[in-house]
């Protein structure tokens, strides 16, 4: 378990198990890091009649070998893509079959393992996990597109019973209120979940895993700032401190992002057609893909992050990010035509890369001579061009009443909006960082976060120099509904926009 696809596909193997025969010992082992399969840190206890893999193991040829020598039966439920299959384990795999949905993550395989196992037992209790199969599909980003997968996706949201699950939501609510949707799942559950599994300890890991099994337990916890020793359930406890590991993830990550970009900006690596940079003893392993994205969209291209393997420090190994807006839609297949790598495994636009460090240089010059011709910029899909006098009120409320739609693969509607006249007056600065900007024009609230030094209205906001009272902008950005303390406003989240 390195993820939480990996969490909810144990989790409900795990429980299902258990309503077959409730007095069988079950044993499990959780990842320390973000690995998968049968990594080092896994041991196998010898004892064991039955190995179950979840989400992971299909590459895991020499293990699966050594394990099955040692008579241990093995079965693998997984999604990842593989070369060949093993002989000395069950494969079930929905990317070497014949199964037609390949946009199925592990856990809708161990789902539709535990149907098969329904139907063999005469038993009707697979579907009481639906609510973990739809958090598994979101957080390992199934294309929603898939009919198959959407349903799962939609039928689990609707009936939400596992305790760790609602605890989760119950702590955001203050974002998520009452919207449970994919959007909210991916924005507000998923992180939450990550960042314990990057920046827990194993106790904290293990109790989260505990939590979405549902091993109901109590702790004794004294709130900052109270006197009282007060008990709290596992699930109240994990939801806790899961939201204190991912601010303690969102300092490590910023820190380490500000340490890159300083080096890329040095060396120039920005002139690159993709970034790919050895960030040994700058940023924490458990980051790196995390870090990637955050790059790859600051610099608008595909990022690779490496560091030297420690058994063998002339081989660098990490994760690739791709930017959405880059020409090349999927990452992967394009790294691995440079035949050059010794493996790109993963996602599309996320995945596992291992290449040996002389190659590194050669590497780079190879694929800026194939993107030579690349032009790298923002370019915009709207879906819609409205000129602001032409936005109503009707418009934006139709565009909120999608937002349970958006998904992977079915991207939140994006709106142009042309000609709008802002008085500089008029922008507020907010955040504690002072970077979120805000106005409203004719009643309608605009809003754009994380700006940087460099943005212009910023700039035009603190210069005491300027002449400059009106701006005139198109924007790019998404429509819907805010609403703070029981008044909902129209409003407007900027993506980019341009002082025309």
């Amino acid at each position: 378990m390195s993820d939480p696809d990996g969490y909810t596909s144990a989790a409900i193997m795990y429980q299902y198990i258990k309503l077959l025969n409730k007095n069988i010992k079950i044993t499990y082992s959780i990842h320390k890091g973000k690995e998968h399969g049968l990594s080092k840190d896994i041991k196998i206890p010898n004892n064991i009649n039955l190995l179950i893999i979840p989400d992971a193991g299909s590459n895991d040829y020499e293990q699966l070998e050594k394990l099955h020598d040692k008579g241990i039966d093995i079965i693998v439920l997984d999604h990842h893509l593989v070369e060949k299959e093993s002989e000395h384990a069950i494969i079930v795999n929905n990317q070497i079959s014949k199964y037609p949905n390949k946009n199925l993550s592990g856990v809708g395989v161990v789902y539709r393992f535990l149907q098969a196992l329904d139907d063999e037992t005469w038993n009707n209790y697979a579907d009481n996990f639906l609510d973990l199969v739809a958090l598994g599909n979101i957080a390992d980003v199934m294309d929603t597109r898939e009919l198959e997968t959407r349903y799962y996706i939609n039928k689990g949201l609707s009936q939400i019973n596992n305790k760790m699950f609602k605890a989760l939501i119950d702590k955001q609510y203050y974002s998520i209120r009452d919207e449970i949707n994919i959007t909210n799942m991916a924005f507000y559950i998923v992180p939450l979940i990550n960042a314990m599994i990057r920046f827990g300890t194993m106790e904290q890991k293990t109790l989260l895993f505990e939590g979405f099994i549902e091993h109901d337990m109590e702790f004794d916890y004294k709130p900052r700032g109270k006197k009282e020793t007060i008990k709290e359930t596992i699930y109240e406890k994990v939801a806790r401190e899961c939201v204190n590991a991912k601010s303690k993830q969102g300092r490590s990550r910023d820190k380490a992002v500000e340490e890159i970009k300083e080096i890329i900006n040095k060396q120039q690596l920005y002139n690159d057609k993709i970034i790919i940079l050895n960030v040994n003893d700058i940023l924490d392993k458990n980051l790196t893909g995390l870090v990637a994205m955050q790059i790859a969209n600051y610099y608008q291209r595909p990022c690779l992050l490496l560091r030297p393997k420690k058994d063998n420090e002339e081989v660098l190994s990490g994760s690739a990010r791709n930017y959405d807006k880059f020409i090349v839609k999927d990452l992967r297949s394009f790294i691995n035509e440079l035949d050059i790598f010794d493996y790109a495994q993963g996602h599309e636009n996320a995945f596992g890369v291992q290449i040996k460090k002389d190659y590194i240089n050669s590497t780079i010059e190879k694929i800026n001579n194939q993107l030579k011709d690349i032009d790298i910029q923002n370019i915009y899909e709207v879906d819609f061009i409205v000129p602001f006098e032409n936005l109503t009120d009707e418009f934006i409320i139709e565009v909120d009443e999608l937002k349970d739609i958006w998904g992977q693969g079915v991207k939140e509607s994006c709106v142009a909006i042309e000609n709008i006249d802002l008085v500089v007056e008029d922008i507020q600065i907010l955040g504690n960082k002072s970077n979120t900007i805000k106005f409203e024009v004719d009643g309608i609230e605009f809003v754009k976060f994380r700006v940087d030094e460099n943005d212009k209205l910023l700039n035009i906001y603190n210069s005491w120099e300027t002449n400059i009272t009106n701006v005139k902008l198109n924007i790019v950005g998404r429509c819907g509904l805010n609403e703070w303390d029981g008044v909902k406003s129209m409003q407007v989240i900027i993506d980019d926009y341009e002082i025309i």
